[in-house]
């Protein structure tokens, strides 16, 4: 989902993935997705993980 976001919006750091490395980042990539888009997110947030090493 990052990467579509980034391809959108590229100038966005919120969306570079090697910028998303914690909860808190996610969290920011979160709320600029509801920013661009106008989305609003019900419940609570799946726990951050990233795959690989």
């Amino acid at each position: 989902m990052l990467e579509a976001l980034h391809v959108h919006w590229p100038e966005e750091p919120a969306f570079f993935f090697d910028h998303v490395r914690s909860d808190k980042d996610y969290a920011r990539a979160e709320l600029q997705a509801s920013r661009f888009l106008g989305v609003t997110f019900e419940g609570e947030r799946p726990p951050f993980f990233v795959a690989g090493p």
